[in-house]
């Protein structure tokens, strides 16, 4: 195996991970699972094929292959039992078949074929083996671009691991730039600058597919513009933070190792304007993943006692406060006014409001004095600002608004549709423990058990379901374990989290080791807590909504599993 070609698709990997729902005319669906519409999936594909032929020729490429073969032979087996078992005991076979023909388009094709070779087959028959081929696509590809993806890395750099922590702090790092570059052209957006706005508009199809000027994110289009949230190169602010709290500990080890003044420097500075745009992101999601992290960090810190980790510490903390207060002061100050929910882009409020100022202020000149006066109060109210946000303020919306019961608030519809859902699944999960209710069925149960829930978007996710049928729409992934213990039982969820808790326990092993040296220790301290932040996200959102997990799981093993070279 050629290790400069190896090492060019990790880059690539790596590089990739940001740059989820690509344009349409780049997705790869016959691969299904969730990567089929994202940028990664061609240099895993690449990977996979360069790593499955170098294993055909030389016949040394696998690393630990009979350990890795059995936990996936028992996760799928576990799979699919769960799927043959819940098909078998499906109850919504009668809502599919008297349902939108739509969302079974594709099945009179093969009945016309069936019929015409004199083969006797129901319509029923067909959409029971239908339900049960499509997921297994589903389950198959899922598993090889994730546990098998981050298998393909841990074997190609089992024996040189201080090779793939360098290329993986130096892509972020790269692009963590091109975020921040473009969370900056959001931030100008905002402000009500037209060449941020015609900037967007020109860049953005090409990095997401299906952009329109209005979201309609379960048709699967991207808004052109969010409004007056910050979101980067992201599909949405929530993915923003999702990405950060994978890469921010990555940045931190990046500032932790450097001895060039000058590049330390550099990358403070790259982490405070991240972290103002994470705060202008004002997503729940994105500030309470990347607050639990820091916190994590900072009483690793007060239990290891040890210089470095303190100055570093207390860096992040001046540039996280620098960060919150700037976005503060822009929310009160810099931003244009526009309600959260309005689609009307902030350039365009902007430029419409020095419209009418010029129309007003020719009116203005025509009438006398005393209009005149009038005309000015009239200017002045019309400009001026977002009101006033404090810091008290935010933190009510954005944070402790997470833990309110979903009755009060400006998130209180978001919190009821999460909680709710999350809460379902969980109950789904209890009623089908063993093998749960099969990879993709959950749809039909959910939508029995939450078709009289008063909440705004689930009623919205119900209508859909009618509108397109339990095979054409559904409800959203708004909690990950939750939704695989509703959908393969405490087996499949088991298996799943196997190797992660795994993880764990290594890492803990070594993180209470006081008598460590920090330079040693340091490797193991920020991959745990990139780690721990991308899991997290799990809680409330899809852990496979990016590869990150899967690279950071190969990086992980690489730690803590192999005996290669550890001079790092």
């Amino acid at each position: 195996m050629n290790r400069k070609y190896v090492d060019v698709i990790f880059a690539l990997i790596v590089f990739s991970l940001p740059f989820k729902y690509i344009p349409q005319v780049l997705w790869l669906n016959i691969l299904g699972g969730p990567f089929g519409q994202d940028l990664v999936i061609y240099p895993l594909v690449i990977g996979f094929v360069y790593t499955a032929y170098c294993q055909w020729k030389y016949k040394n490429v696998v690393y630990k292959w009979s350990i890795f073969r059995k936990f996936i032979i028992a996760y799928l087996t576990v799979l699919l039992i769960s799927l043959a078992w819940a098909l078998f005991d499906y109850p919504y076979y009668d809502l599919i078949l008297n349902g939108p023909a739509g969302q079974i388009e594709k099945l009179p094709k093969p009945l016309a074929i069936f019929n015409d070779l004199g083969i006797p087959i129901t319509k029923k028959a067909l959409i029971e083996f239908w339900m049960f081929a499509r997921p297994i696509k589903t389950i198959f590809f899922e598993t090889i671009s994730t546990f098998g993806g981050a298998y393909m890395i841990f074997c190609w750099y089992h024996n040189r691991i201080q090779r793939a922590l360098d290329i993986l702090l130096k892509v972020t790092t790269v692009d963590l730039v091109i975020i921040a570059a473009y969370g900056l052209v959001d931030v100008c957006y905002q402000n009500g600058q037209m060449w941020a706005q015609n900037f967007i508009t020109m860049v953005l199809p090409f990095i997401h597919g299906n952009v329109s000027a209005k979201a309609d994110y379960y048709q699967f289009h991207t808004p052109l513009f969010w409004g007056a949230q910050n979101r980067s190169i992201f599909l949405e602010p929530s993915y923003f933070g999702i990405y950060m709290a994978f890469a921010f500990p990555l940045l931190w080890w990046n500032i932790f190792r450097q001895t060039d003044v000058r590049k330390k420097l550099s990358l403070c500075g790259l982490f405070i304007v991240l972290a103002f745009e994470i705060f202008l992101t004002q997503s729940r999601t994105a500030l309470a993943v990347n607050l639990c992290v820091f916190v994590i960090f900072a009483l690793i810190c007060l239990y290891r006692v040890q210089k470095k980790l303190f100055i570093l510490l207390v860096i992040l903390g001046i540039g996280y406060s620098s960060a919150f207060a700037g976005s503060m002061e822009f929310l009160k100050y810099g931003q244009v006014p526009s309600r959260i929910g309005e689609w009307t882009p902030l350039a365009t409020k902007w430029q419409n409001m020095q419209k009418k100022e010029k129309e007003l202020n020719q009116s203005v000149q025509k009438k006398g004095k005393e209009l005149n006066q009038s005309a000015q109060k009239k200017e002045k109210e019309s400009n001026k600002k977002i009101p006033q946000t404090s810091a008290t303020e935010y933190v009510e919306h954005n944070l402790k608004s997470l833990s309110g019961s979903g009755e009060k608030g400006i998130h209180a519809g978001s919190n009821h549709s999460r909680f709710t859902v999350q809460k379902t699944h969980i109950q789904i999960g209890l009623e089908h423990p063993i093998f749960g209710v099969g990879t993709s069925l959950r749809q039909g149960y959910l939508r029995e058990k939450l078709d009289k829930d008063p909440g705004g978007e689930v009623q919205k996710w119900n209508k859909n379901i009618d509108k397109w049928g339990l095979l054409g729409a559904g409800f959203p992934n708004l909690g990950d374990f939750t939704l695989r213990f509703a959908e393969t039982g405490f087996l499949g969820l088991g298996l799943y989290l196997f190797p992660a808790l795994m993880l764990f326990w290594q890492y803990g092993k070594i993180l209470i080791r006081r008598e460590m040296e920090v330079e040693r220790i340091s490797p193991f301290i920020f991959s745990a807590l990139s780690f721990v932040g991308i899991m997290a996200t799990g809680l409330g959102d899809g852990i496979n909504i990016t590869f990150c997990y899967w690279t950071v799981m190969a990086i992980s093993f690489l730690l803590l599993f192999s005996k290669g070279d550890n001079n790092i």
